[in-house]
């Protein structure tokens, strides 16, 4: 298999064998980051599932974030708070649709609003990460 990734190491387009030489060398011409997989190799596997580390072009599963969710409920009184720690640095954790960019890797989340609060996180590198925190 021949991938084409970005400087970040984002798979953005894949192709299955046979792919010929003259072919990589042509993209490769065009400033694209080109290497092959074997197909076997990504059987079970899709673009969303991998990524080339850029400075040595090795093609890896992306990581599982580490982090660590203190609780997923919390009263709703302002003052009890579910604490994320573990972020990347920095990182953008979107909240009901509200983006807050964390710089210090952790975050704390109190309401004084019962309500369902769903937190995202998806950065590159690493796999996506969800949870929701109940505020009662």
């Amino acid at each position: 298999m021949f991938l084409v990734y970005s400087e970040t190491g984002f798979v953005q387009n894949m192709m299955h064998e046979p792919v010929d030489d003259s072919y990589v060398d042509r993209v490769r011409s065009f400033g694209f980051n080109v290497t092959r997989v074997p197909d076997a190799w990504m059987a079970d596997k899709t673009a969303a599932d991998i990524w080339v580390e850029p400075a040595t072009g090795e093609i890896a599963l992306r990581p599982a974030l580490q982090i660590h969710l203190s609780r997923t409920e919390i009263k709703a009184d302002g003052k009890r708070l579910a604490t994320i720690t573990g972020l990347p640095r920095p990182c953008d954790v979107l909240i009901e649709g509200a983006l807050q960019t964390i710089v210090d890797g952790r975050l704390d989340l109190v309401s004084d609003m019962p309500a369902d609060y769903e937190i995202r996180i998806d950065q590159w590198p690493y796999l996506p990460w969800s949870a929701t925190v109940s505020a009662r």
